[in-house]
């Protein structure tokens, strides 16, 4: 989805300044012809006397006559906007559409093609065939992705407003390879690391009412690894908003396919003055959570097989607190840090790693979580709104109701982790709600 936003966008901040051009003028020519319809107006005959001398002041100082100049040029310039308007849609629409995707490519280091175009810039609607798009230089993953068709309807009365409106974005046909950045935790941040943490805000923000991405087959490589295959057969978000795409995704979206061979599937759907989510993943090797994640232990298994299933709800309103039931099996599983793990991490986690790895029989793990939509703005994906922490503290608390553990250094463990996330959570409901955010419409 990361991608989905920035060249959405990118792509909006064009027709959004050529329409903000034309409404200037616009709005200019119509101010000029009110003074002037104003102070040329005559009025009632008992003001007449008054009325003549003041025009003859005003002309005196010369005031009519720049208004007419003003009004004069104002109005050719709005025509000629709305002529070039007329002629590129007619005659070079495809050519401009190249033009504007040149432009967003050099910007963000990227190769955009694509085989036709067509569409119309007074209706708002573009389509494009065999688009691909490559990049090698990106701060959180590298792309090499190509799209059949893509129809993007977008509401022009919208383009001035603070978030675009797209009533209709359907992508058909996506396949391709995304590879992930690998991050070395123990080491000091890079720059380039720093700005994979910057908050993911597209040039233009947007929400679109209907988003539907069918067939897609995408190989993911994490740190040059095997890929895992995501073959999703449907996507489709109502909304999806480009300040909180991540909970868009995976909290108001209806999904089915596979990952890596196993059943994936979202199910959002409208209860009684809120909204109910559940996520369904049958037997995937655990393993491969390594390559959403970098928060032990959740990225240190070696072996098993994993059946979650989490639910979560929430009631309408500004930033909605958001209740998660998580339910994992694990089934032959088995954990193990890695040669460069923390200390502080393997003592944190050392309860987890002994109760899984001494298990002979499937390990049932359910816990509770509480999130808030907050987190989610401008989050590049799960592990930046928080999610993967909640986890890690939701399992070593299940842990300690389960083994029945009582140590005091297990049960500090448990308290910091879940104290940290309150803390984070705390944070973001005491930041002031920012100007011109995007909400889900009604």
């Amino acid at each position: 989805m990361e991608l989905l936003v920035i060249l959405l966008g990118e792509f909006l901040f064009f027709p959004f300044l050529g329409a903000l051009f034309a409404a200037v003028n616009l709005f200019v020519c119509l101010f000029s012809g009110f003074l002037q319809f104003i102070f040329s107006a005559p009025l009632p005959l008992p003001q007449q006397a008054l009325v003549g001398e003041t025009e003859k002041a005003l002309l005196r100082h010369g005031f009519m006559k720049p208004m007419k100049v003003i009004l004069t040029l104002c109005a050719i310039f709005f025509l000629l906007t709305l002529l070039a308007f007329a002629v590129m849609n007619q005659f070079f629409f495809e050519p401009t559409v190249r033009s504007i995707a040149a432009q967003i490519a050099q910007k963000k280091g990227m190769e955009i093609s694509f085989a036709a175009a067509q569409g119309n810039l007074f209706s708002g609607t573009l389509v494009l065939d065999g688009l691909t798009v490559k990049s090698s230089k990106g701060t959180r993953a590298d792309f090499d992705v190509e799209a059949k068709s893509v129809a993007l309807d977008v509401n022009v009365f919208s383009l001035l407003s603070s978030a675009i409106i797209i009533e209709s974005l359907r992508v058909d046909g996506v396949a391709g390879d995304i590879s992930m950045k690998a991050r070395d935790v123990t080491a000091l941040p890079s720059p380039a690391q720093q700005q994979a943490d910057e908050p993911l805000k597209p040039k233009k923000a947007f929400v679109i009412h209907d988003l539907s991405i069918l067939h897609v087959s995408l190989r993911l490589y994490n740190n040059s690894t095997e890929p895992l295959h995501l073959a999703l057969n449907t996507l489709e978000s109502k909304p999806f908003r480009s300040q909180y795409a991540i909970f868009d995704t995976f909290f108001r979206s209806n999904i089915q396919g596979r990952l890596d061979g196993q059943w994936l599937s979202i199910t959002s759907r409208e209860i009684p003055n809120g909204r109910e989510t559940e996520w369904n993943l049958e037997d995937f090797p655990v393993a491969a959570i390594g390559a959403f994640t970098d928060k032990a232990p959740l990225n240190w298994f070696t072996r098993g097989r994993l059946t979650a299933q989490v639910k979560d709800r929430w009631q309408d309103g500004d930033h909605p607190e958001i209740i998660m039931d998580w339910s994992l099996l694990f089934e032959d599983a088995r954990v193990e840090a890695p040669a460069g793990a923390s200390l502080l991490s393997k003592t944190m986690t050392l309860p987890l790693i002994n109760y899984i790895n001494g298990k002979t029989e499937p390990v049932d793990l359910k816990f509770s979580l509480r999130l808030n939509e907050r987190q989610f703005e401008s989050a590049s994906s799960l592990d930046a709104a928080g999610l993967w922490d909640a986890t890690v503290a939701g399992l070593l608390e299940s842990l300690a109701v389960n083994a029945g553990e009582k140590k005091k250094a297990i049960q500090q463990g448990v308290k910091d982790k879940i104290d940290g996330l309150k803390d984070f959570l705390k944070k973001d409901e005491d930041e002031p709600e920012e100007e011109g955010e995007t909400k889900a419409p009604e």
